[in-house]
């Protein structure tokens, strides 16, 4: 049975100039040629095609994908070699996740210091700034202080606001996650501790680096 493109386009999920660049990079063999010169493909096109669909939906690159398709088909194949790929791809995958998580507790703690409200401050512009945050590394040193009781987003943004009150633009981050506040620059401790007790938590002393 032979198939036009069309056909192991809609068989297979994928799109034809999709297929096309598959053919291209060597991970599905050239179609043979009708006499009207239309590429006309095999059944095993729609299985392979299928593949790599998956196998690129996992997140396997285009050269891991080529070396998947060739132990497919090599029956004398090692399943070792394949376990290595997969195991290569969920170690790629663990460090992507691990480098997400730093940068969602990056953006937490970014907003976290921001009000949101009409006042045009916002530390998170500031962050962005490099003259801004240059300016503020150089502003002292950050001191990091353990708040006991925050447990959720909220309470982070309760803990901020009370903070910017008591010490406008000192605040650095605030995180429910590890129960910390950081502020820089010079301040009064006693400044802190009433803050921490108005938002209704409870201050716990510095956090030693």
């Amino acid at each position: 049975m032979t198939l036009k493109i069309g056909d192991i386009a809609r068989l297979s999920g994928l799109r034809a100039k999709t297929i096309r660049y598959y053919e291209s990079v060597g991970l599905l063999d050239a179609p043979q040629r009708a006499a009207n010169g239309y590429r006309v493909y095999s059944d095993s096109a729609v299985r392979t095609l299928r593949f790599v669909r998956h196998a690129r939906g996992l997140g396997f690159t285009l050269d891991e994908v080529r070396a998947l398709l060739a132990l497919w088909q090599d029956h004398q194949r090692s399943s070792r070699e394949v376990k290595a790929l997969a195991e290569q791809r969920m170690a790629d995958i663990d460090e992507r996740i691990a480098e997400l998580k730093r940068l969602r507790l990056e953006l937490s703690n970014l907003v976290s210091t921001c009000h949101g409200d009409q006042r045009p401050e916002c530390p998170i512009l500031d962050a962005l700034d490099p003259e801004t945050r240059g300016a503020r590394a150089m502003d002292s040193h950050q001191t990091t202080y353990r708040v006991k009781g925050m447990t959720c987003s909220g309470c982070a943004r309760s803990m901020t606001r009370a903070l910017e009150n008591a010490l406008p633009g000192r605040v650095t981050a605030v995180s429910h996650t590890d129960d910390s506040v950081t502020v820089h620059g010079e301040h009064d401790v006693k400044a802190i501790v009433s803050a921490v007790a108005a938002a209704g938590f409870v201050f716990a002393g510095p956090v030693h680096q």
